[in-house]
């Protein structure tokens, strides 16, 4: 049985007193709001200094290129990586990852660069449409090269929200977004990559079009 009214203490401080729902709510919000400014912190998705190649700075944005962390449902989000090769470095290869509360949902992985040169490389990946329920969400990334020892731990670098609410939905709501609490999605990407030598587009990944998510009308 559920308390009808709850204290929210945080390190002894009380933050809220109120009606439980409302209390946890804020609570949660609270948290999301949290992981998304330590995320947007510059400096915060900093990789291991040791490394030959940093990730120094991720970007979130919508199909319009607009800063964001709030999505709907369906929206195309773009995930900016800054990076710097300390040195020359072979065999790159760069993985997204879209992760929920349970885990993992769906990941894009760069094609395989021969040699990145010492210097900056910025890639952007463009995520077609977003399958996901209501919610916070984490981007992992993975960068993996010739020198790399031991397969590197994903390192969150950003965090948005899908906020289109659960209505829109409806009785007969795609199977996909009933799974973005867990389980693993296919989602469309196409990678870009920017260098002194230019920009190159990388094939990604496709989808038939019966499998793309679409809004309710």
């Amino acid at each position: 049985m559920m308390c009808p009214r709850t204290i929210w203490l945080d390190h002894g401080v009380i933050r809220q007193v109120g009606p439980t729902a409302e209390v946890i709510r804020a609570y949660i919000d609270a948290v999301d709001e949290a992981l998304i400014g330590e995320t947007a912190r510059p400096g915060g998705s900093t990789l291991d200094q040791t490394d030959a190649i940093a990730v120094v700075g991720a970007t979130l944005h919508d199909k319009n290129r607009r800063a964001t962390s709030d999505f709907d449902y369906g929206d195309v989000l773009r995930v900016g990586l800054s990076c710097v090769a300390r040195r020359d470095v072979e065999y790159v290869q760069c993985s997204l990852t879209i992760r929920g509360d349970y885990g993992p949902l769906f990941t894009a992985t760069s094609d395989t660069f021969d040699c990145w040169r010492s210097g900056p490389h910025d890639l952007e990946c463009v995520f077609e449409s977003l399958p996901l329920l209501p919610g916070l969400y984490r981007v992992e990334v993975q960068v993996r090269h010739a020198a790399t020892l031991a397969l590197p731990l994903p390192r969150t670098i950003a965090a948005f929200r899908v906020t289109t609410d659960l209505s829109a939905f409806g009785s007969d709501s795609l199977v996909g977004a009933t799974k973005s609490r867990g389980g693993f999605l296919a989602v469309a990407y196409d990678w870009r990559v920017q260098t002194s030598a230019g920009e190159q587009v990388l094939a990604g990944l496709r989808r038939p079009t019966i499998m793309a998510p679409s809004r309710r009308r």
